[in-house]
Formats: C-alpha cells, structure tokens, sequence
C-alpha cells in the first residue's frame, strides 16, 4: 500500500464515508449525519448516540484514512469531558488486515494524549473476532457485558464494553 493520510474529514469525504459504513456489518449510522460530519470538517452533533451521561449534542467527529484521495476507513467519535467514545470504525472490506483501522486507533490515541482526555471508550460485538483482536493488541480491557445489545435479521449479540485508561488528563 502507498502512503497512508489520516485526518479530519473532509466533504469531498462524505460520500465515500457513507458507503463504507453500508458495507460494514453492524449499525450504520445515518447518512445524513455521516455527510453532515464530513461537510462540517469535524463536529455533528450526535445526540442520543453519545454516552448516557453526555449533554445533549455532544460533538461527533470523523477521522479518514485515505490513500491517494480514495477513503478506505474512517473512526467516529465523541469527546464528552476527559472520555472519548469511539462510536464506529470501518475499514473497506477489500482492504482489511493491512493496518488501517489500527492506524486510526493510533491516530485518536495521539490526538486524545495531546488533549485532556484519560480513557477510550467503546462497544463491540463478541461475535466480532478482528475487532476484539484489534482492540485488545491496543491495550484495551473488558469493562461489561450488554447483552443482546445488537439485533437486527439476525441473532442477537452481545456487546463488550472496553477502555483504555490514558492516564491523568493534563
């Protein structure tokens, strides 16, 4: 693979982001609230979507990587106080287990290191084997269980509720 860009999205983003969501298997995510983040470079609000105790609107932001323009992933997110929550990461299938999705792990992780945050937040599905293995080889730990948290035409699953501790926020 050629070189790796990530950062904010961008409009020229949305379209590509939108359907990269579709063609993940769990939750997509509105389109115009995808398209809304792309456009605005960086923040939607993502109200009830965010973490119980956020204020309505928490911020929603997007981060894209990208080769020669073309998004193959992106990571969505929300900082209330000192937590981010990732709310989605998707990586184009096509383009799985090269290093993406960890790449925009790390990427949050240095942003949130440089900011005022002290832990990473997240679900998934304990059906979802690369992600927990992603997940786990970045340090994250199991916090709780949500059981049949994801349904749709299929069984439901379980979610597994994880962290990163990032230490104490400056």
């Amino acid at each position: 693979m050629t070189w790796l860009w990530i950062g904010n999205a961008r409009p020229e983003h949305a379209r590509a982001v939108v359907a990269l969501d579709r063609a993940t298997a769990h939750s997509a995510w509105p389109a115009d609230r995808l398209r809304a983040a792309c456009e605005a470079g960086a923040d939607v609000d993502v109200p009830g979507d965010a973490p119980a105790d956020a204020p309505a609107g928490a911020p929603g932001h997007v981060l894209v990587a990208s080769v020669d323009g073309s998004p193959l992933g992106f990571l969505l997110y929300s900082q209330v106080l000192d937590e981010v929550s990732i709310l989605k990461l998707a990586v184009d299938p096509g383009h799985r287990r090269r290093g993406i999705a960890r790449e925009l792990l790390d990427h949050l992780r240095a942003l949130a290191a440089d900011g005022h945050v002290r832990r990473l937040l997240l679900e998934v599905s304990v059906a979802n084997r690369p992600a927990l293995g992603l997940y786990d080889g970045a340090g994250f730990t199991v916090d709780g269980r949500r059981p049949g948290y994801y349904s749709g035409d299929s069984e439901p699953e379980d979610a597994l509720l994880m962290s990163l501790s990032l230490g104490d926020a400056r």
